[in-house]
């Protein structure tokens, strides 16, 4: 019989006699103790899920503002007074905290949420170690020369505090998956039933770590310096990384729509959770088959370039059967009725309209951003919705639907309109990465316009999802202050149905 088995049989029999022996409202005493033992251990792991979701919420906040001199600089008339150093080292710092850390702290949170198991001590030391690395991002852009290198991906400033504090939050991260998933099977969501959400969370947790050890590898196989050994090092890592935020988008509707589903109609998905597994890791498939790439071919070679190219293009191939999941059969109209309304739409179509930009990139210009801005805000769009849902589970009270509904349909607009303007741009012969100083054609400053219009909408929308969850961290939770609702439960009734 396993530790774990003896300690919990040792409880009840203690139990058991304290009740023969002591009075009863000693009895209670111990019970009482007992339960809020393991409820501690619950919060503790809010506690640091709490963490990674208020710093990728100020990640995110951090984005927003610099994406402002983004969008002002290339308005027509205004762009004149930036000049393309501070233009390149906001975008940077843009990228940065909207691409990178952002993203890598939600995800940290929600995996923290579902798998965090024991060792405090690792977790606090991860914790530190993060906002040593955030500050030192930030303090790179201050207090050295920038040198902005605009690689694609993950651009970077070409100084030792900024390279070392980004080493430094990979390295934290790295160590917290690693952690996770050698202590996971034995977490507090204990031996659930199989089901889509929690083993495909699994799964995308384990190729996050995988490519991020591949990393060193391909380091070392690069023999240029600057801007072409970052280009050289992030082209493969990116792709993977986008594609795999992609199917968490993906993995972030059938959580919506389950819930939804469950708590309001109790009904379950036109597609079961054995079908959805198994078309999920089919997708997941291209991505296993691209870790291989970099022992095949060299990181500089065009094969290597191409293939990572052509591994995006396989991400919309199972993509009708979890359309048909939320959307088909008997419970359609119930799964168009979703708690979030219309998020799982809005997300679904800046998704598409990404794919079908990515098609027409022909050439370095405003096309690529174009594509992946709406990627990405898909993709953000998706996150939102998730933290909304998970905020009153880690200590936070939840924003009324009505202004999540605004907040989603002002910043998906905003999103749509930038990438459309973005592409206009790009089919004009807009230039990525620089300022544009110089637009005669009356098409470019019309395109111009509308780039800084979706903008500046789509800060609006992202500046209402801070503002809304920034006031509502100010709140208690009343599950949480209650502990009416363990983060056991939570998974039951929110990751099975």
């Amino acid at each position: 019989m396993a530790l774990k088995e003896y300690k919990f049989f040792s409880i009840v029999l203690a139990g058991l006699w304290l009740k023969k022996c002591l009075t009863n409202k000693l009895y209670y005493v111990y019970i009482l103790a007992v339960s809020i033992e393991g409820e501690m251990s619950i919060r503790s792991y809010q506690d640091v899920s709490r963490f990674w979701f208020m710093t990728s919420v100020s990640s995110l906040g951090l984005a927003c503002c610099l994406a402002v001199i983004l969008i002002v600089s290339r308005m027509p008339l205004l762009g004149a007074y930036f000049d393309t150093e501070t233009f390149q080292s906001a975008l940077v710092l843009h990228v940065n905290f909207s691409l990178f850390i952002w993203l890598f702290s939600f995800a940290a949170a929600v995996w923290v949420f579902y798998f965090a198991n024991n060792n405090m001590g690792l977790h606090r030391l991860i914790l530190f170690s993060s906002i040593v690395a955030i500050s030192g991002i930030l303090a790179a852009s201050l207090l050295h020369d920038p040198r902005p290198v605009l690689s694609n991906y993950l651009p970077v400033l070409d100084n030792g505090l900024y390279l070392g504090s980004v080493l430094l939050f990979c390295t934290g991260f790295i160590a917290l998956l690693v952690f996770l998933l050698l202590s996971r099977k034995n977490g507090h969501a204990g031996p659930q039933q199989v089901s889509f959400c929690h083993n495909c969370l699994g799964s995308l947790m384990k190729m996050m770590l995988i490519c991020l050890l591949l990393l060193p590898w391909v380091a070392s196989q690069i023999s240029f310096e600057g801007l072409l050994f970052y280009e050289f090092l992030f082209w493969g890592v990116g792709h993977q990384i986008q594609y795999l935020f992609t199917l968490f988008m993906i993995w972030g509707w059938i959580w919506l729509a389950k819930k939804s589903l469950v708590n309001q109609y109790d009904r379950s998905l036109a597609v079961s959770d054995r079908v959805l597994s198994w078309c999920f890791h089919i997708a997941l498939l291209p991505l296993f088959l691209s870790l291989f790439l970099p022992f095949v071919y060299a990181p500089e070679s065009e094969q290597y370039r191409y293939s990572f190219t052509y591994l995006m293009y396989s991400s919309p191939l199972v993509l009708p059967v979890f359309i048909y999941a939320v959307y088909g059969g008997a419970n359609g109209i119930q799964a168009k009725l979703l708690a979030t309304p219309g998020i799982i739409s809005l997300a679904l179509g800046l998704l598409i309209v990404g794919l079908l930009l990515g098609t027409l990139i022909d050439g370095n210009n405003l096309m690529v951003p174009a594509h992946y801005h709406a990627v990405t805000g898909a993709i953000n769009l998706t996150f939102m919705a998730i933290a909304y849902e998970l905020m009153p589970k880690i200590g936070f009270t939840k924003p009324g639907s009505k202004w999540q509904i605004r907040q989603q349909q002002i910043y998906a607009g905003g999103v749509a309109l930038l990438a459309l303007g973005l592409a206009w741009s790009g089919s004009l012969g807009g230039v990525r990465k620089m300022v544009e100083h110089n637009s005669d054609s009356l098409e470019q400053i019309s395109a111009l316009v509308i780039i800084a219009l979706g903008g500046l909408i789509s800060l609006l929308g992202c500046f209402l999802f801070l503002g809304l969850a920034f006031s509502n961290m100010r709140k208690k939770s009343a599950e949480f202050a209650l502990s009416s609702l363990s983060k056991t439960s939570f998974i039951k009734s929110n990751q099975d149905g």
